[in-house]
C-alpha cells in the first residue's frame, strides 16, 4: 500500500485487518486487484486537502473474507456508478478503462466479487472485495505448508 501511495505523501492510511486471517488463493491476482484500487484512490485523492484511505476487514467467516477499501475522495458521480466496471469506461483523461474491469473479472475468477458498495459525490468511495477462504481449483494439503 505504501508503495502505491508514495507518489502522494499526505494521504492518511488506516489498515484495520487481522494479520492472522488467511485465505488460499492466487496471491498475485489479489495484489493486482488491491493495487488497482489503491491507485484509483490515490488519483481521486490528489485534489483533497485532508486525504485518507482505509482498508478494513469487515467480515470473516468460515467461507469468505470481505475487505473494504474506503477513501475520502470526491466520490463517483451517479451517472458513472453503474459503469465503473465496464471495459473501456474511465473518468480519467489518461485512463484506459481497464483497471476496475480487470479487477472485477479477477475477483469473479477467484470465486469472489468486487463491488462499489457506496459512493456519494463529496463523500468518497467504498469498494468491497469478497473472496472465498479457498479459491476454486486450490487444494489445501494439511500435511504440508501452503505456498
Amino acid at each position: 500500500v505504501e508503495l502505491v501511495l508514495a507518489m502522494r505523501t499526505n494521504i492518511r492510511l488506516t489498515v484495520d485487518v487481522d494479520p492472522h486471517e488467511t485465505i488460499v488463493t492466487a496471491p498475485l491476482r489479489v495484489v493486482r486487484i488491491l493495487v488497482n484500487l489503491f491507485k484509483n484512490a490515490r488519483d481521486a485523492l490528489n485534489t483533497c486537502p485532508d486525504a485518507w484511505l482505509e482498508v478494513r476487514l469487515v467480515s470473516a467467516d468460515d467461507d469468505a473474507v470481505v475487505l473494504q477499501i474506503v477513501d475520502g475522495g470526491p466520490g463517483i458521480p451517479g451517472h458513472s456508478r453503474d459503469a465503473v466496471f465496464r471495459h473501456g469506461f474511465t473518468t480519467k483523461s489518461s485512463g484506459s478503462g481497464f483497471g476496475l474491469h480487470a479487477s472485477a473479472t479477477s475477483a469473479r475468477e477467484l470465486g469472489g466479487t468486487l463491488t462499489l458498495a457506496t459512493s456519494q459525490p463529496g463523500e468518497g468511495a467504498r469498494f468491497q472485495l469478497e473472496l472465498p477462504r479457498c479459491a476454486p481449483g486450490k487444494r489445501v494439503d494439511v500435511l504440508s505448508p501452503i505456498t
